[in-house]
């Protein structure tokens, strides 16, 4: 009998080929609703399960993640900066110990920001020309990333990356995961016939930011002692967990793109 891991990536393949091949507006209500899940899984662990306002807290911070999204979608994709800045500033101080991270209001602003912010560049590729091929080449490359690291750091793994932030993530399992996500990229590269010098620009960063974003979420889920941000994938854990890579991936290709064309 297969497991639920397996089952779970069944199900979600033909899932994801329906999604990327959806038209535009389905495309970004879709990845609006994900992110909105995403934050509210975050939310959720921030929040004691005792709060009389912990549906409130969670439903307002879902709400204007769809919103932020939603509104850089439809016009303000030359100001994303605006709130990059401030994204990134929060995103850092995920890293710190200061007293004000440990509040609600922080994980509150620094969950929309994280992933309103970062995930909205995912409905920006696909609104760019050939964005469909683009979205194919980042998703192939984040999860042969994701895949090649974790197959070699169980195999051959013995240096630790980061142990501080996640333990089991190896120097080994890093460099497989660069390394296989390269060479199935390279190979969606030769199968879709995508603009040269950009998509090889791409092959070389997407690697690298995909084992950073997952890294980023390995801080946060440390920072509120989870292991996983929730059991809606058996066996994958929560959509955060599926989408951390992405998260932080998204922005880099649909800027290098932007400014290579």
């Amino acid at each position: 009998m297969l497991n639920k891991r397996i089952v779970v990536a069944i199900i979600g393949l033909p899932m994801t080929v329906l999604f990327i091949l959806s038209p535009e507006p389905i495309f970004a209500a879709i990845t609006e609703i994900i992110l909105a899940i995403a934050t509210i899984e975050l939310i959720k662990n921030c929040v004691n399960n005792n709060s009389k306002h912990e549906l409130l807290i969670m439903l307002t911070a879902a709400a204007t993640t769809a919103f932020i999204t939603a509104f850089i979608r439809v016009g303000a994709q030359d100001g994303v900066w605006v709130i990059v800045i401030p994204t990134i500033f929060l995103i850092w101080s995920i890293f710190t110990s200061y007293n004000w991270t440990k509040t609600i209001f922080f994980w509150w602003i620094a969950s929309v920001l994280y992933i309103s912010t970062l995930g909205s560049h995912f409905i920006l590729i696909n609104q760019i020309n050939n964005g469909q091929n683009w979205i194919i080449l980042m998703l192939g490359i984040v999860f042969a990333t994701d895949t090649g690291a974790y197959t070699v750091g169980k195999m051959f793994g013995k240096h630790k990356l980061i142990p501080s932030i996640s333990p089991n993530k190896t120097w080994e399992g890093a460099i497989g995961g660069y390394i296989v996500g390269t060479l199935i990229g390279g190979g969606i590269i030769y199968i879709l016939n995508i603009h040269l010098s950009t998509s090889l620009i791409v092959l070389l960063v997407c690697p690298i930011t995909a084992i950073i974003g997952d890294i980023i979420e390995s801080q946060i889920k440390r920072k509120l002692s989870v292991k996983d941000m929730s059991n809606i994938l058996p066996g994958h854990g929560g959509i955060l967990d599926r989408i951390d890579s992405i998260l932080f991936t998204a922005p880099w290709v649909y800027w290098i793109v932007i400014w290579m064309n």
